[in-house]
């Protein structure tokens, strides 16, 4: 078992594809709406056992969050906001993102995907997440939605118990697909 766990020393992408609308043509110049949401996730022992960080204590024992990427068919991630694309949608920024907009996820949000460090700066790393990620959803709007969305994709699976199952991952990697 405790060279299964070793797999959590690399940050685990999990592909969890849910089909949601797209605005393009699949032969188009990609813009739009993604096709699919990847998961990544981190298992929290390893990453603080590294050295490289300095991670408040007790560390979670449960794979956290690292990210919600929405992809193109291909693996190709939907590029970062900068106004020339990803949506027709003018998103909400990362000054949106506030404890007050996140009550109603925070104590969840605090647990599946948390800031490790020290000081515990969960609107920064979650502004950071909606930065790069977030603007360019199918949520680009709504971040509340975005935040949502990625705590619904890991309710939905027990990767510890994948893990130990043997049913994951292969080549640092879940796949799974939305029913």
């Amino acid at each position: 078992m405790a060279r299964k766990l070793s797999v959590g020393a690399y940050i685990l992408a999990i592909l969890i594809t849910c089909s949601s609308a797209v605005l393009f043509n699949v032969g188009a110049i990609k813009i739009g709406l993604p096709d699919y949401y990847r998961t990544a996730v981190r298992w929290p022992q390893s990453y603080c056992n590294t050295g490289k960080f300095v991670c408040a204590k007790p560390t979670p024992f449960h794979f956290i969050i690292h990210a919600l990427i929405p992809m193109y068919h291909g693996h190709e991630k939907v590029p970062q906001f900068n106004k020339t694309g990803c949506t027709h949608t003018q998103p909400k920024t990362e000054k949106d993102i506030n404890n007050e907009l996140l009550a109603p996820l925070g104590d969840e949000l605090r647990i599946n995907w948390p800031s490790l460090g020290i000081e515990k700066h969960y609107l920064k790393l979650w502004r950071y997440g909606w930065k790069l990620h977030g603007m360019c959803s199918e949520f680009a709007d709504h971040p509340f939605d975005y935040f949502d969305k990625a705590l619904s994709l890991v309710r939905q699976h027990d990767f510890m118990l994948e893990l130990i199952r043997g049913s994951g991952p292969k080549n640092h990697m879940f796949e799974k697909r939305c029913p």
